[in-house]
């Protein structure tokens, strides 16, 4: 894991700046297409210790068994270092010695398969290896070991005037947590050392029917049930999904929306939130934001 001294230092002498590589190569030969990429990213940020450094390497694979089913496959590795990337309205308030950083390897199978004309199916597994260290001198340190396993089923349905998403996703995740605090107000202060070992689970069923009622008008209805279990943490929720897009004129748009939500297992950073099948809008409304575990909101 890097330590992030060369962002600081930059940062400190004023030498900001953002730089950026990208290595592709894609091919398709029969039934066959693969992709092999490399992403680098890093940048001073606007102050002390607002720095990021990300490196991605992914390898993509897709096969087309028969005109109705295909394969894919991807492994893919992320290494993120950075600084304090909160903004604040007051500038000055940041945390000068935080360092973060997260190195996830993920291998993700996937398979598509047209039941009929109308009817799809779709599948997802996803395993992945995670570890993260976040440390803020000499204040507090946290390192995170962590192995998660997803898997994804979904089921889309196409009729003359409405469609139907429906699918159910399950989450878990073993994780080891190793931390220390620094108690400033004993005599003399005090650091104390914890380790916690749990596991986290997150499992979700739902639906999205998209009615088109005219040409210009659709309502979405739907809900989803979400059960979150975690460390201290036994959340179960029903969600509702309810939208409107109405094309009021040729270059004009209303779109309404009413949802619920149950925020998930966290796995990860900001920077590695895994995927899921679950639509991530409603009537074109973001409907998941990075929160804390267990947060629900209407």
């Amino acid at each position: 894991m890097k330590d992030g001294a060369k962002g600081r230092a930059s940062a400190v002498a004023g030498e900001r700046g953002t730089t950026g590589t990208e290595v592709v190569v894609a091919g398709l030969h029969d039934r066959f297409s693969y992709n092999i990429a490399h992403l680098g990213f890093e940048s001073d940020g606007f102050r002390v210790n607002n720095d990021i450094d990300q490196e991605v390497t992914t390898a993509f694979l897709q096969y087309r068994a028969t005109y109705s089913t295909s394969f894919q496959a991807e492994l893919r590795s992320t290494e993120t270092n950075t600084g304090d990337l909160t903004t604040l309205f007051d500038p000055s308030r940041f945390q000068a010695n935080l360092r973060q950083n997260e190195q996830v390897d993920t291998l993700r199978l996937g398979m598509r398969h047209d039941i009929s004309e109308r009817g799809t199916l779709l599948a997802s597994l996803i395993a992945q290896d995670i570890e993260s260290l976040a440390s803020n001198p000499p204040v507090a340190r946290l390192s995170t070991n962590a192995d998660g396993l997803s898997a994804d089923v979904q089921y889309l349905w196409r009729g003359d005037r409405w469609t139907l998403t429906s699918g159910l996703t399950h989450l878990a995740l073993d994780r080891f947590d190793d931390h220390s605090l620094l108690v400033p107000d004993s005599v003399p202060p005090t650091t104390v050392e914890m380790s916690d070992r749990f596991d986290q689970k997150q499992t979700v069923a739902y639906g999205y029917a998209h009615l088109f009622a005219t040409d210009r008008l659709t309502l979405t209805v739907g809900a989803s049930a979400d059960s979150v279990k975690s460390y201290a943490l036994s959340e179960d929720r029903l969600n509702p999904k309810l939208g409107v897009i109405w094309e009021a004129g040729d270059r004009t748009t209303v779109r309404a929306s009413f949802f619920g939500t149950l925020q998930g297992a966290l796995s990860s950073a900001k920077q590695n939130i895994q995927p899921r099948l679950e639509p991530f809008q409603v009537a074109g409304f973001t409907q998941f934001f990075f929160d804390r575990e267990g947060d629900h909101a209407d």
